[in-house]
């Protein structure tokens, strides 16, 4: 209540409001100004489309999922309800002007070699950096659609970490929709420092496997 009350008084007129991770009835309508729009198909990530986020916080919650950890590791803050200095809620606005500095100069890849496998495929990155996401091409002839994948990072390729979400199913940016879908599939990070990239895939003939081409983007 505190955080929609912020928002009746702060935002613009006709902002998109989304919740990071909670659902609709989290918020009653009926305590929104009526200009503000809550729908969470508004989440849109690194494209910076301008929309207020709210959450609850509590430990773990800045893991949970790529949107989560997209807010607070990319992106400052306009309010905060704090008890004893620990957050308890946050809003963001996801535009250029709240992203941190640090966040700001991308540099890109357009030849990102990979190598398939009975499970998937794997990148090598060459060296350890703060990747940004993976933009991937593929072709959907005589193949069959995604039904499982998730995707792990690692520095040493001996020690990885699997990232939040179980594909196609969790949505990595929802304003863009399911993914992958014609022939394109972009997966977002938040700026890891790693060198490799796993994608554990099912089934084994998935069209995400055929792919033509794969550009991926650095944090500089």
């Amino acid at each position: 209540r505190q955080g929609v009350e912020w928002l009746n008084k702060n935002a613009e007129k006709n902002s998109k409001v989304v919740l990071v991770f909670e659902h609709h009835p989290n918020i009653p309508l009926i305590f929104l100004r009526t200009d503000l729009e809550l729908q969470n198909k508004n989440r849109s990530g690194y494209l910076r489309l301008g929309e207020y986020a709210m959450t609850l916080t509590y430990q773990g919650s800045e893991n949970r999922s790529y949107f989560d950890m997209y807010l607070n590791r990319l992106v400052n803050p306009v309010y905060e309800v704090n008890v004893d200095g620990v957050p308890i809620l946050k809003i963001w606005k996801n535009d250029e002007a709240h992203l941190k500095n640090e966040f700001k100069a991308e540099e890109e890849d357009n030849d990102l070699k990979f190598n398939l496998s009975e499970s998937g495929f794997n990148m090598d990155l060459g060296e350890i950096r703060r990747i940004s996401r993976l933009e991937i091409e593929y072709d959907e002839k005589n193949c069959e659609s995604l039904k499982v994948g998730y995707v792990e990072i690692s520095k040493d390729n001996i020690k990885w970490e699997a990232l939040p979400g179980i594909l196609p199913k969790a949505w990595r940016v929802s304003f863009m929709g399911e993914q992958p879908s014609n022939g394109k599939f972009i997966e977002p990070f938040v700026g890891q420092k790693i060198r490799f990239v796993r994608f554990v895939l099912s089934p084994a003939n998935t069209c995400l496997k055929n792919i033509k081409h794969i550009k991926a983007f650095y944090f500089i």
